[in-house]
């Protein structure tokens, strides 16, 4: 929960002057991650549907840390301040809340409370967020799957064999 907080508010401080959403001109992350998104709401779909909630929450729980706040949000910072970033932010996180609010209420309330579009007043009458291959990139999210490889491969081989922070390969 501090994790999804934190995230949420690092989202909301980057989209407060966000009007409406626009995922035009996407760059490879926000791809790579409404890809990741969009699989989620699939396999959650699924799952929800057959009361395996177990599932339901490993796959958000991963998705959430691993995906949203790990590795999506520090690649963001680095476009924040353009449209297609902020709405992706948004409608990620929007998803996210959505997704969790069976589980938390009273948390996924407190943050959908703060987004500065909402298709509803409470989120308990919004609609839940559903599968479109229209978000889905292939290729690019395999281009970074393949980055975040080759990352983890060199931090880990840096520090298995006790190389300095600073040494640059």
């Amino acid at each position: 929960i501090n994790k999804l907080w934190n995230a949420s508010r690092f989202v909301l401080m980057n989209i407060e002057d966000l009007k409406e959403v626009e995922l035009t001109n996407l760059n490879i992350h926000d791809k790579w991650i409404l890809t990741k998104y969009e699989e989620t709401i699939k396999i959650v779909k699924k799952h929800m549907d057959k009361y395996e909630f177990n599932i339901v929450g490993t796959t958000l729980y991963d998705f959430i840390w691993d995906c949203f706040c790990d590795k999506y949000i520090e690649m963001s910072k680095f476009t924040s301040d353009t449209n297609a970033t902020k709405s992706t932010l948004y409608m990620v996180l929007n998803g996210i809340i959505k997704m969790l609010h069976p589980f938390m209420p009273y948390v996924t309330e407190e943050i959908y409370d703060a987004l500065p579009i909402k298709d509803s007043e409470f989120i308990i009458e919004s609609s839940y967020p559903f599968f479109s291959d229209e978000y889905v990139f292939e290729k690019e999210s395999k281009e970074i799957d393949i980055l975040i490889e080759i990352i983890t491969t060199v931090r880990n081989s840096k520090a298995e064999n006790n190389i300095p922070k600073g040494f640059k390969i």
